[in-house]
């Protein structure tokens, strides 16, 4: 989880769009205030167009459209809009947060992915609604369930996460990288049923041990800049001294620059 600070969600998005992952539309948008202790001056937030043209935004990604922190969780601070007189109603409530304005995806199935080094993926059957995991072993068709434990798979070699949960939205048969930034996953009995805390328990006792025993410095390291073709020879940018590059990646590079959604 280390990593996970110097990590954000569009950060995240705009990785995985580049590896080939389905993403919808996203934006940053700039804070509605700051926090006291944030000084602003003259020469700030040079950079950004003002006023922000938010039918334009609304255009974009579509309506209606979510707005959600760039980083976060538990649900907090979502806000589904239809246009943009609902946009400003609830944007005007973010102060402090950098938000995202994000295409919404009208799902017909709705999968979270428990995932353990990296590379062991357990879709789980998800009702976002009721916040509720169930139980449903046939709830995937073996093509989709392929795609889904794929994409999950580059995430986490991507962004070097051990652990994490992983939503996918699934619309026309194309599962939407929703929320992957969570390497510290909620993984309480109450929450995920019986029958899946039980399975997490077992997973992570081992990879736990299998680290413990086999583990190696670069392992658990991001490997996005590799996968991208934007590293060094040796491996990738960010690569602690000493360290030395991962295994090739099976997912497609993407070239050019690295860029959002």
């Amino acid at each position: 989880p280390f990593w996970w600070t110097a990590d954000d969600k569009y950060f995240n998005y705009s990785v995985a769009a580049k590896l080939g992952i389905a993403i919808p539309k996203t934006v940053l948008l700039p804070q509605k205030g700051y926090p006291s202790d944030v000084d602003i001056t003259s020469e700030s937030l040079h950079n950004l167009e003002y006023p922000i043209d938010w039918d334009g935004l609304l255009d974009y990604v579509g309506r209606p459209a979510i707005l959600k922190p760039f980083s976060g969780g538990g649900w907090k601070h979502v806000y589904k809009v239809h246009n943009k007189q609902e946009l400003l109603a609830a944007y005007d409530q973010t102060s402090p947060y950098c938000m995202t304005l994000q295409e919404f995806i009208d799902f017909n199935q709705y999968v979270r992915c428990f995932t353990f080094g990296k590379t062991d993926i357990i879709p789980v059957h998800y009702d976002p609604k009721e916040r509720k995991y169930l139980v449903d072993h046939a709830y995937l068709t073996s093509e989709l369930g392929v795609r889904i434990v794929k994409d999950a798979q580059t995430i986490n070699q991507a962004l070097g996460y051990e652990m994490n949960t992983i939503e996918f939205a699934v619309k026309d048969g194309v599962p939407y990288a929703i929320d992957f930034l969570n390497p510290a996953p909620d993984f309480e009995r109450d929450r995920i049923t019986e029958f899946y805390f039980e399975l997490v328990v077992e997973k992570m006792a081992r990879l736990v041990i299998d680290r413990a025993l086999h583990g190696q410095s670069y392992s658990s390291w991001p490997r996005w800049e590799e996968m991208l073709g934007i590293g060094t020879a040796a491996g990738f940018t960010g690569t602690p001294k000493g360290a030395k590059p991962g295994p090739k990646s099976a997912a497609v590079l993407a070239s050019g620059s690295l860029q959002g959604s």
